[in-house]
């Protein structure tokens, strides 16, 4: 099975996703992510030792 058979398969099995249209309606109303929690906030710059 092909990649995007793969990715359309679970689309529909886990989401209910069906078709690009239900898709980019879905994308387009996800919440953001946050990711502050992966970053970290540089005050100077940093030398390698």
């Amino acid at each position: 099975m092909e990649l995007i058979e793969k990715l359309k398969k679970q689309l529909s099995e886990e989401y209910g996703i069906h078709s690009d249209q239900e898709l980019m309606d879905a994308i387009a109303h996800q919440k953001p992510i946050d990711i502050g929690v992966f970053v970290k906030e540089v005050n100077e710059i940093e030398k390698a030792s």
